[in-house]
């Protein structure tokens, strides 16, 4: 089972059977212009989603590895972006007004003090009904769909759908009954109307908390993401072991129905390796072929970043985790073990049964125009009894890999003729003698075959055929000593 990992760049990655994390990428700001060459070939060579508030089809072309999720704000923010036509929304009373008003005009429409309205789940009419593109939902779900159709974009990535503002954000009139279940209730109908117009597509949201009905909420989309895992953005300071469980808890008992992501998102993460393997390693407790891992340095926010321990592999899980009765919190795997204390005040120990290796990511961190990468794992050797001090853990693995998993290896995969309609061949080149998985996946992320599945293969090219009856969208995905690199093709 193959784990992974996003962020600003946000991205999420599809999973396969190697417990390997992925790397994900957010790109909030993205415009066609913003990466160079060698970072877009970096970015389709090692992420399979990316989500962008741009739309056209040059950015449908230019990360033609990867899919695309649209980025659009349900709340009304970014103003000042062109994601909706705001001239026809300010002409309208019933944008963002308190749906059950007795006027319904610009004087009961809910603001924030942030130059933004808020939206309001409850004003949602029939898709049919004269006035509907006047309300905000509508037009949002009607718009929005509108806009991933357009470019064949991949799905639809909700942004501050289960926010709940406070009194102290929102301007006048306060809406009477501003509450948590109101708002919770509201939004449940708002999600539900939205994925109904993109039946076929991911609809993705931002906003799993504890206290917002997460659980509901998830089974009305496709997935959702815990913002802020472990660790305050701003601040950078650790939450506490009662917000690390909620969300620990939330991921758990959800990721068998929803793609769930867990963002990490901490100034000076670059150079905190000890802040890096404790997110990982929570993250590997609970990961699953639906769910992802983001990681960022808050303070390089807008830059391309990529971490070596995103090519940390551990086989497959052999169970779900556990504590012991020192309360430190275990999964095993069928090539190594993940320890983890999310105690911010006591220190525990561990007894080891074998000798391992401890993995360690050395470097990493912002991809440059250049897309030079200086990251790589470290595996050094440990046994008997272990410290695990608050707030820390250890990623440890049986073997040790007999190269260091560097991302820079030259490989290349290469899938043609594409669209295909009988057989598409899949051809790769190696560095050298090495261990190699080739998996398919349907356009879902289901794992649909594995051609080739940890097959030590000579240094040279490599040619493979694979068919399949049914038409349709699916990704190549060649995993070689950590590297990962994705190919979309189609069937005719």
């Amino acid at each position: 089972m193959k784990q992974k990992i996003i962020f600003i760049f946000f991205l999420f990655s599809i999973i396969n059977l190697q417990a390997q994390i992925t790397n994900g990428i957010r790109i909030s700001f993205l415009t066609d212009s913003f990466t160079t060459v060698a970072q877009v070939n970096f970015i389709n060579n090692h992420f399979d989603y990316v989500m962008t508030p741009v739309l056209s089809d040059h950015m449908r072309n230019k990360y033609s590895s990867v899919g695309l999720l649209l980025y659009r704000s349900i709340r009304g923010t970014w103003k000042n972006q062109l994601q909706f036509d705001w001239n026809f929304i300010d002409a309208h009373e019933n944008m963002f007004c308190h749906y059950d008003s007795v006027i319904q005009d610009t004087s009961t429409r809910i603001e924030t003090i942030y130059r933004s309205y808020l939206m309001d789940g409850g004003d949602i009419v029939s898709s049919v009904s004269p006035d509907a593109i006047t309300h905000w939902i509508n037009y949002y779900a009607i718009t929005a769909s509108h806009q991933v159709d357009s470019c064949n974009y991949d799905g639809l990535f909700m942004d501050s759908a289960g926010h709940k503002l406070n009194g102290n954000e929102l301007n006048d009139p306060f809406p009477w009954d501003y509450s948590d279940s109101t708002w919770r209730d509201d939004r449940y109908v708002a999600l539900n109307f939205v994925k109904s117009y993109l039946p076929n597509k991911l609809v993705i949201f931002n906003g799993l908390h504890s206290d917002n009905g997460a659980d509901s909420s998830l089974y009305l989309t496709d997935g959702g993401m815990w913002e802020d895992f472990a660790y305050n953005c701003n601040t950078g300071n650790y939450k506490g072991v009662g917000g690390w469980w909620q969300a620990i808890t939330c991921m758990q008992n959800n990721r068998d129905i929803a793609k769930l992501i867990l963002t990490v998102k901490k100034p000076g993460l670059i150079n905190n390796i000890a802040a890096r393997t404790f997110s990982v390693a929570s993250y590997l407790l609970i990961a699953n072929d639906n769910t992802v891992l983001t990681l960022s340095d808050y303070l390089y926010s807008n830059y391309i970043q990529y971490f070596p321990e995103f090519n940390i592999s551990l086989g497959t899980p052999t169970g779900d985790f556990y504590y012991n009765q020192d309360s430190l919190f275990i999964r095993e795997f069928d090539d190594g073990i993940v320890l983890v204390n999310p105690f911010a005040t006591s220190t525990k120990t561990y007894i080891l049964n074998q000798p391992y290796y401890k993995v360690t990511g050395i470097g990493g961190g912002i991809i440059n125009s250049n897309a030079t990468y200086n990251g790589y794992l470290s595996y050094d050797s440990i046994s008997g009894t272990v410290i695990i001090p608050p707030v820390s853990a250890l990623i440890l693995k049986n073997t040790r890999p007999n190269i260091i998993q560097r991302i820079d290896m030259d490989i290349s995969l290469k899938t043609y003729p594409n669209p295909f309609n009988d057989n598409v061949k899949i051809e790769f080149s190696l560095p050298e003698s090495i261990p190699v998985t080739v998996e398919i996946y349907n356009e879902t992320g289901k794992r649909i075959s594995t051609p080739i599945n940890h097959e030590r293969l000579s240094g040279g090219k490599h040619v493979y055929e694979w068919n399949i009856l049914s038409s349709g969208i699916y990704y190549c995905t060649i995993t070689i000593s950590g590297t990962k690199i994705t190919k979309k093709i189609i069937k005719n």
